[in-house]
């Protein structure tokens, strides 16, 4: 867990405190290095071998923990019964990945601004 979302409520509280970590991280790191994990995936994803397994291994569990988190969400009534939690998941992970191109690549200052607004969107009752 990341260590803003320690002691966050469970749910979507967590899951902004981790996305905004994750945020933070990419946008303010070591020479706007980007998402290490994120580059690592766009690298190796069609190479089979341990860096491939090792990079999977770490982002199934980031998705995972997003997950468990939504399915904590929709049992405290912060998101509505209807939720598809591994869609969502999905989604959140998608304006990361957005997020990170746009901060690396295209070296957008409102990046991290837009891909906040963007969780918090999504994670309003969906």
């Amino acid at each position: 867990m990341p260590a803003r979302a320690v002691g966050a409520r469970p749910g979507t509280e967590r899951l902004t405190r981790a996305f905004d970590e994750w945020i933070d991280c990419m946008a303010e790191g070591e020479g706007h290095g980007g998402c290490f994990l994120g580059s690592v995936a766009s690298e190796f994803d069609g190479r089979p071998g341990p860096v491939r397994d090792a990079v999977l291994d770490a982002l199934a569990s980031w998705s995972a923990y997003v997950a468990a988190e939504l399915g904590t969400a929709v049992e405290a009534r912060e998101l509505p019964p209807r939720t598809d939690a591994e869609q969502l998941a999905f989604e959140l992970n998608g304006v990361a990945l957005a997020a990170s191109q746009s901060i690396q690549l295209h070296r957008d200052p409102q990046a991290p601004t837009r891909a906040r607004r963007a969780i918090a969107r999504l994670l309003i009752a969906p």
